[in-house]
């Protein structure tokens, strides 16, 4: 890894897991860890470094070494990603932005849309089943109690998240990290030179 990283090179490491059990697990994890020595030691030289680490299907690897990579710094960008509903949660409270396509599972879609914050509805308004009187308590606690007449609701509703197209997410930054896009849609990538994927030949 101090190689790669000294030379800027790329290593993608194919460790299904449907494959190779639990070894896939365990490799993923010691890269992981891995890597975030490599950046811890260049962190404590003050060696500046710039690198992306990209975790695809993440939701069994390690969370400790997960944790522990998100946390590197010294110009590591970290990118986990999942179709686990289990652990979305779990990975949600490690980032600092989320990226959520659509979901299928309506409870989880209700907790994470605390994720994208709160404003303020009439009392009563059923916004996609995700207005309650509990909705300070379901954000942490933190709310002030809502004026008379009102309730707190998610900027976007669990229901908006089940509701995303295809290609379509709503993007969600850490605090200070930016303003929140409740809608966005992806692009797909295109090599120079070559036609858009559509128009290639069978």
């Amino acid at each position: 890894m101090d190689e790669v990283v000294r030379t800027r090179g790329v290593v993608l490491f194919s460790l299904d897991r449907a494959a190779h059990g639990r070894p896939a697990d365990t490799i993923a994890s010691l890269i992981a860890q891995d890597v975030t020595g490599v950046y811890a030691r260049l962190e404590r030289a003050a060696i500046g470094g710039d690198g992306l680490a990209w975790f695809g299907q993440c939701e069994t690897v390690d969370p400790q070494a997960l944790a522990g990579l998100v946390g590197a710094g010294a110009g590591l960008a970290t990118v986990l990603s999942t179709t686990a509903a289990a652990a979305v949660g779990r990975l949600a409270d490690q980032v600092s932005v989320l990226v959520l396509h659509r979901l299928d599972d309506r409870s989880l879609a209700g907790r994470l849309a605390w994720q994208t914050g709160k404003r303020l509805v009439p009392a009563g308004l059923d916004a996609g089943g995700a207005v309650a009187a509990a909705g300070a308590a379901a954000a942490g606690g933190a709310s002030p109690a809502a004026p008379s007449g009102t309730a707190w609701s998610p900027a976007v509703t669990g229901e908006d998240l089940c509701a995303l197209g295809e290609g379509e997410f709503t993007l969600v930054p850490g605090a200070g990290a930016g303003p929140l896009v409740p809608l966005a849609t992806s692009i797909p990538a295109r090599i120079p030179g070559r036609p858009p994927p559509g128009d290639w030949p069978p």
